[in-house]
């Protein structure tokens, strides 16, 4: 299990290093999708790190709570086990870790948000302009004889249709 932590930091790391490739490309290039993998890739991470916290909690509990071996804390001497002989404290770190946690889990929200804001932005922007589109290659038959600028039928032009 304990193994299983570091795996889990490393897989983190990664994540969160291909999630800032992924960013700075959707930033760039102003894509939905980019950003979506992003927002998506930092939550995958912060699920990670926080399995990786748990999963060291878990380890602590058990090393501490359960395992009855010599290696453990039950087959330490009483020497050890006394208060001061060692004392077990979260340090600062962890504090930062669990912050770091919290921090891109609220950065993947606002990526994905950002993300929503940024497909309603470029389908109003492409509704906006909407009505000046105009077919640029006419049908073959066009409806009151607007075909090729002349005003009406072409049969009375001589063209023998």
């Amino acid at each position: 299990m304990a193994r299983s932590v570091i795996g889990l930091y490393i897989s983190g790391f990664f994540c969160i290093f291909l999630s800032f490739f992924t960013g700075v490309a959707g930033c760039w290039k102003r894509s939905y999708g980019n950003v979506v993998a992003t927002g998506l890739l930092e939550l995958f991470t912060s699920l990670l790190v926080a399995a990786a916290m748990g999963l060291w909690h878990g380890v602590h509990h058990y090393d501490y709570q359960k395992l009855k071996d010599h290696m453990a804390y039950f087959g330490w001497p009483e020497v050890l086990k006394q208060p001061g002989g060692s004392d077990f404290y979260y340090g600062w770190s962890y504090l930062l870790s669990w912050i770091g946690v919290g921090l891109n889990l609220i950065a993947a929200i606002l990526l994905l948000c950002g993300a929503h804001c940024l497909r309603h932005e470029k389908k109003k922007e492409k509704t906006k302009y909407m009505h000046y589109l105009m077919p640029v290659y006419p049908e073959k038959r066009q409806l009151y004889g607007y075909g090729y600028g002349y005003p009406g039928p072409y049969y009375q032009y001589g063209y023998g249709y």
